[in-house]
């Protein structure tokens, strides 16, 4: 009897240090279980926090992209991998406010970033043209954008290879066949005006009116708004008193096989380089005469500007001519040719203009505040700028994106300036 009971006793104690151990087992297990519950949703947390912050910051970067390039701007949702963020802007005389949302599984990340508008100067497209609009035949192309505040006239095939935007109740084409002005490539490239008319879209047709277009009217966008031309009369004032702090040269300058180097200075008189001669631009020049490169003349940054800029201002004529080559050669260096003259020419490209650019130009934006420009014979150039713009005989303007915030050694700087930039 003893020995039974005695393995009775063993047998339910066994039990119990087998219960024992797994009540102790489970209350491990269920910690271990917490506690990886509880990494794995700190990890969770984490992914979303971080995703949350990259797509934010991803819909201010497209919004500030938008502003110093001058793309449409506006309040929006960007969607990346499958993420969004709301973006909002807010813009007033002197400056632009852009904010962006992005929340995940009830965590949110909002990023804020202040841009101001500055005095700068900024070419945001290839050509850009005030009320009296622009016209462009004869095979001519532009590699960009087109902005004008008048109506856009092309009906002999011509290309626009970016987005073209006629303001107001402007009209854009003017042909009787789908074609007459192709706007945009591989479907990309939108038109925008009151009245299109023979026009090949690749992108979209925003238009009250239209006919002869290779699509219908996307009627949903009303009139595009006017914009002001990339100088102010400021702008041109302190480039001119920089030119004159340098001194002053009187009467007429030329330069000829032998070569220059000038600037900065003020010619009370005209400009001529000649066929063969260089001038070398180490400062602004304020010239209140004409300006004439012919022949195959030059006038070119030196190779220490680097991606700095400079210009030249004139009170008189602008003619480009005959293989003349004028720039940096540098990427991101310019040349910028203003006149303040306000001659305007014929809408053929005939008569006096204010700036005449004809076989030949170089790394260059040229600028008519109160005048015209013509570019005819095969002129090649980077971005344009006038009341009225008439381009013709083959011409090609090649949009460079650093026109849009460009360097200069004296005088206004560029575009836009970031203020501030942080997480809310």
């Amino acid at each position: 009897m003893k020995i039974n009971i005695k393995t009775k006793n063993k047998g339910g104690v066994m039990m119990l240090t087998v219960l024992f151990f797994l009540v102790l087992g489970t209350f491990i297990v269920a910690g271990v279980s917490f506690m990886a519950s509880k990494d794995i949703s700190n990890m969770n947390s984490l992914l979303s926090s971080g995703s949350n912050f990259y797509v934010a910051e991803s819909g201010i970067e497209d919004a500030v992209y938008r502003l110093k390039y001058g793309l449409p701007l506006s309040s929006n949702t960007i969607v990346l991998d499958g993420k969004s963020a709301t973006v909002t802007v807010s813009t007033s005389t002197s400056s632009t406010t852009i904010s962006s949302l992005s929340s995940t599984n009830n965590f949110y990340k909002k990023i804020q970033v202040g841009v101001s508008a500055g005095s700068g100067v900024a070419f945001n497209y290839g050509i850009q043209a005030g009320a009296s609009g622009f016209n462009i035949s004869g095979g001519s192309t532009v590699n960009g954008n087109v902005y004008s505040n008048g109506s856009i006239v092309g009906i002999d095939g011509v290309h626009i290879t970016g987005t073209a935007i006629a303001a107001g109740a402007s009209t854009i084409g003017g042909a009787t066949w789908a074609g007459g002005i192709n706007i945009g490539s591989s479907g990309v490239g939108n038109a925008w005006a009151r009245n299109v008319v023979g026009a090949k879209v690749a992108g979209s047709l925003y238009c009250t009116t239209g006919s002869n277009n290779n699509k219908s009217c996307d009627k949903s966008k009303g009139d595009a708004p006017s914009v002001s031309l990339p100088y102010t009369d400021q702008n041109i004032t302190d480039w001119k008193n920089a030119a004159a702090a340098g001194g002053t040269i009187s009467g007429n300058y030329s330069v000829d096989w032998d070569g220059d180097t000038l600037g900065p200075k003020k010619i009370t008189g005209s400009l001529t380089v000649n066929g063969g001669g260089t001038l070398v631009l180490t400062g602004p020049l304020w010239v209140v005469g004409n300006i004439t490169v012919n022949g195959g003349g030059k006038i070119v940054l030196p190779a220490a500007y680097a991606k700095s800029s400079e210009t030249i201002v004139s009170d008189g004529l602008i003619n480009l001519s005959g293989g003349s080559n004028t720039g940096s050669g540098a990427t991101s260096s310019y040349l910028f040719f203003v006149t303040t003259n306000s001659s305007v020419g014929k809408t053929d490209c005939s008569g006096t203009y204010a700036i005449t650019v004809t076989g030949g130009a170089g790394t260059i934006a040229i600028n008519a505040q109160n005048g015209g420009i013509s570019l005819t014979g095969d002129a090649s150039l980077n971005a344009a700028t006038a009341k009225y713009i008439c381009m013709s005989g083959g011409s090609d303007v090649v949009y460079d994106q650093g026109l849009a915030s460009p360097y200069f050694v004296s005088g206004p700087k560029g575009g836009y300036a970031i203020t501030s930039w942080g997480e809310l």
